[in-house]
């Protein structure tokens, strides 16, 4: 999963995408900025990550003076870090892939933040065969 994807996904967040573009750039360009995966912008602010330790699908978000960073050593790291930053402190909810809540604010403010999530379960593939049908198929 690559830093755009993560980009676009935060940018495509309807109400978001409005109030703060997403700048695709690999350096910290300015005092207020939002700075998305494990990038030149985001060693510049010097932030002290143990990437090893977050795994491939922890994150950290942290804001430092008006920047705020969402990272992860991987893209799954940087994404989940992304939903995990709107769903608990901006208050989106997603129930369906067609039904979503995005809270509708004129501003974002957010205090100091310091989040560090390691996740405890690994993601796991599934395949289901129906076996109860006359021609089972498999459903992946």
């Amino acid at each position: 999963m690559d830093q755009k994807f993560v980009g676009n996904t935060f940018a495509e967040t309807r109400d978001l995408r409005k109030r703060f573009p997403v700048v695709r750039t690999d350096v910290a360009q300015s005092e207020k900025q939002i700075v998305l995966g494990r990038t030149r912008a985001q060693e510049a602010i010097r932030l002290l990550i143990d990437w090893e330790k977050l795994g491939p699908e922890g994150f950290v978000i942290r804001t430092v003076g008006q920047k705020l960073v969402i990272a992860g050593d991987t893209g799954r790291g940087t994404i989940n870090g992304v939903y995990t930053f709107l769903e608990d402190v901006v208050g989106c909810r997603w129930y369906t892939p067609e039904l979503g809540v995005i809270p509708s604010r004129k501003t974002l403010s957010i205090g100091p933040l310091n989040i560090h999530k390691i996740p405890v379960l690994e993601p796991v593939l599934v395949k289901i065969i129906c076996v109860n049908t006359p021609n089972p198929r498999r459903l992946t």
